[in-house]
């Protein structure tokens, strides 16, 4: 009974804070010269007068004073943001902007502090993490599933008498129903959580005879022994791809972890069973009986290389820093201001290098946005309106764009990787620094820009390359554009950061 009575002051409670929340309030003043509000309809006092100060609106809060400190209430009086505050302004319901000892900052409705939004939209989103990291807690859904089942089986029903629910209800009843519910609980946990599960491809390796056990690989968690008697083990090679491999799952660390696989095949007048346990726990198998004429093989241990199954992913995406040097010929700059042809024939590339893989496959989008600085000296004598003797010195400023698929060749910890697609070239300055002689005597130079509308067009193309990847982050390697107006032989190294 005492549950039924808590739950109906909760839905009361709830009634009367909904009530309160749809009243609009003004603000009135009351003869002790403090303040309060009043229900703007009916007139009736819903928040005494005892504030200092307070906001003539009321909105969802309001700011108010009370012994020379501000901070907010909700419809209700309740303080959401204690009085603390020399001053407050505008509140979303999550942080208002507030002033404590003569620095404006933010604050939450804990009343804490903050110099600064950036450090409370830090602390605000750790603590949604950490509210997001507990609800997928067992330990959570546990809970919230007990209460839910726990509120349904204490209602009465429609066709039961009020004796026998009361009878249903007391107390004894109560603690068994919860703990048949806690143990409920862990498989409606492990049914709803494991949808989201990846669970990798299985294939069966080679039979270590002297041990009598199976390699079993998985792609996503990694390789696992299957103790099989010897005089088992043609049987269940032969009938490999005829079982029907349904993933177990455990509770571990208090999330839900992959705990491997059962396997069941039809085979006639045998009953064997087989526990499958990696290599280092195989003497933890355990046999459980079969029926119906069915084998079964189970996984019930932890993985041998990972005690946390569900933290093994997919390739995840990569980012990096990459420098090279090229060596150019880029054609065709010509009616610029020097009235020449310029053909640039070296410089240098930075910037940033992406990978961002096509599911578990051996196949990424290679991408990144890169700066590059090409150039070469010329010597000019007798250029039109300058009529001295010149040493120019020419600079391509560029940023480079590729957009390139690329395919990871071996599995060893170094790595080949083939990459080509295509590629854009924006082109930024074209910058002549140049050197006058006069009468045999060297003077100061200047410079210009000398890319106009005239000059040439940015660039696109084709490319190929080809990179070795050592470890898991640094790639050494080597590639070769082909465009419009140049040709580009890239020397280049980069290093890598992600999983």
């Amino acid at each position: 009974m005492r549950r039924i009575v808590f739950v109906a002051v909760i839905l009361a409670l709830s009634v009367v804070s909904s009530h309160s929340y749809g009243q609009e309030l003004k603000r009135t003043r009351c003869p002790n010269g403090q303040f309060g509000f009043k229900d703007r309809k009916t007139g009736i006092m819903v928040i005494p007068c005892k504030y200092d100060r307070a906001w003539e609106s009321f909105e969802a809060w309001a700011g108010v004073k009370l012994n020379g400190k501000w901070g907010f209430i909700d419809k209700t009086g309740k303080e959401v943001i204690p009085l603390n505050f020399d001053r407050v302004l505008y509140f979303n319901g999550k942080y208002a902007e507030v002033k404590l000892n003569g620095k404006w900052g933010y604050s939450d409705i804990s009343g804490i502090f903050y110099n600064g939004l950036a450090a409370l939209l830090r602390v605000d989103r750790e603590r949604e993490d950490r509210e997001r990291e507990q609800k997928e807690s067992f330990s959570y859904f546990s809970k919230n599933y007990v209460e839910q089942e726990m509120n349904k089986w204490l209602q009465k029903g429609e066709f039961e008498r009020t004796d026998d629910w009361q009878q249903r209800i007391n107390e004894d009843n109560c603690k068994t129903k919860e703990t048949e519910l806690r143990q409920n609980a862990e498989q409606a946990f492990i049914a709803e959580r494991s949808k989201d599960i990846p669970r990798g491809i299985i294939a069966i390796g080679a039979y270590d005879a002297d041990r009598e056990v199976f390699l079993i690989k998985n792609s996503l968690y990694g390789d696992w022994l299957a103790p099989v008697p010897i005089h088992e083990a043609p049987d269940f090679r032969a009938n490999w791809f005829n079982l029907k491999k349904t993933p177990q799952y455990e509770i571990r660390n208090d999330r839900i972890a992959y705990a491997g696989y059962k396997f069941e095949f039809v085979q006639d007048a045998v009953n064997n069973n087989v526990t499958e346990q990696p290599k280092e726990s195989l003497a933890q198998s355990e046999v459980v009986p079969g029926a119906n004429n069915k084998s079964e093989v189970s996984i019930q241990s932890k993985l041998a290389t990972d005690n946390n199954a569900t933290d093994k992913q997919h390739a995840s995406s990569k980012v990096g820093l990459q420098a090279g040097v090229n060596f150019s010929d880029l054609m065709n700059i010509a009616n610029n201001s020097l009235g020449v042809d310029v053909k640039i024939k070296h410089g240098i590339q930075v910037g940033l290098i992406g990978e961002i893989p096509f599911g578990n496959t051996k196949f990424a989008l290679r991408t990144g946005l890169l700066y590059s600085q090409l150039g070469t000296n010329l010597d000019i004598e007798n250029v039109p309106g300058f009529n001295t003797t010149v040493s120019v010195k020419i600079t391509l400023h560029s940023l480079h764009f590729p957009a390139h698929i690329q395919y990871k060749l071996g599995n060893s910890s170094t790595t080949l990787l083939l990459h080509g697609g295509l590629f854009f070239d924006y082109y930024l300055r074209l910058d002549a620094e140049y050197e006058k002689t006069v009468n045999g005597k060297k003077v100061e130079g200047d410079s210009a820009s000398l890319l106009n509308d005239d000059n040439l067009a940015n660039d696109i193309g084709i490319g190929l390359g080809a990179a070795l990847l050592i470890g898991n982050k640094c790639q050494i390697g080597a590639g070769y554009d082909v465009g419009v107006n140049s040709r580009n032989l890239m020397i280049t190294i980069a290093f890598m950061f992600g999983k």
